[in-house]
């Protein structure tokens, strides 16, 4: 039913499909033979190396179009990817880009985003990041490297920092608010998408919005950086149903920022990314 509501009649398509072909399409024709593929649905990752199977002159890069790591998005995608790859492809070298979180031009491309939105009066700048459970962290960091993890999370000097979903985050909105030029309480994150009865990182994106009209922070402006293609998690969860919580609780403006998708600048940083070794 809520998928229903951002069905696009026109291309006959979701959101996240269709920016993530226009990615793929707009690398492609900045001279990156590219193949859009999907960790659950179509098109599948089956279907993108089925025509490359029989190709002697190629070597492939796995792009994961999700900026940090975490075991449940990231590792699982690329992990299937690997399996695909041995299935169809094993005589195919490839390589995997490692998460972006902190890559300057993602950063930059972010920055580009959000700059224009700051010329309007705000009083807060949210980044709503996705919710993972707080039990995953340690729970990665010891299956991953056999290390636990630090209390009160990593520190860039920790070896758990490269499997750290929280610490990533943490950099990017650091990076992020350095790159822009914000005072630390303009800017802040939270998390959104938690289910279920467990604990999940916070602070939960639902409480924010509810509490700040009363902090006296009546015109936000969100955006949703752990998402690179705008999709139901942003579209309708952050800049609906999220503008309905602040509104209600007092809120006087409420402006969601959309993701990257195909923008000009991301592709050009997604070239970058893509040409280092």
């Amino acid at each position: 039913r809520i998928y229903r509501t951002i069905w696009d009649k026109d291309s006959r398509s979701f959101p996240l499909i269709r920016h993530t072909k226009a990615i793929a399409q707009a690398l492609n024709t900045a001279g990156k033979e590219t193949y859009a593929a999907m960790r659950y649905g179509r098109p599948s990752v089956e279907e993108a190396l089925l025509p490359l199977r029989k190709r002697q002159d190629i070597r492939l890069t796995i792009l994961s179009l999700l900026p940090h790591y975490a075991m449940s998005s990231y590792e699982t995608t690329v992990e299937h990817c690997r399996a695909e790859i041995g299935r169809f492809c094993p005589d195919i070298p490839f390589r995997v880009i490692p998460p972006f979180y902190a890559h300057e031009a993602y950063i930059r491309a972010l920055s580009e985003r959000i700059r224009p939105y700051l010329q309007t009066p705000f009083d807060k700048l949210i980044l709503s990041y996705h919710g993972i459970p707080q039990s995953h962290l340690n729970r990665t960091t010891r299956q991953t490297l056999g290390l636990h993890h630090p209390d009160g999370c990593c520190t860039a000097d920790d070896p758990t920092a490269s499997v750290c979903y929280l610490y990533q985050t943490r950099q990017t909105t650091t990076l992020l608010r350095q790159s822009l030029g914000l005072r630390e309480d303009q800017i802040e994150e939270a998390f959104q998408s938690r289910f279920g009865h467990t604990e999940w990182l916070q602070p939960y994106l639902a409480d924010r919005l509810a509490a700040l009209p009363s902090e006296g922070a009546g015109r936000v402006l969100i955006t949703s950086p752990s998402f690179v293609c705008d999709c139901l998690e942003t579209i309708e969860e952050v800049a609906e149903h999220g503008k309905r919580i602040f509104m209600q609780a007092g809120g006087l403006s409420y402006t969601y920022i959309p993701c990257l998708n195909e923008d000009g600048v991301w592709i050009e940083s997604l070239r970058t990314i893509l040409q280092e070794p």
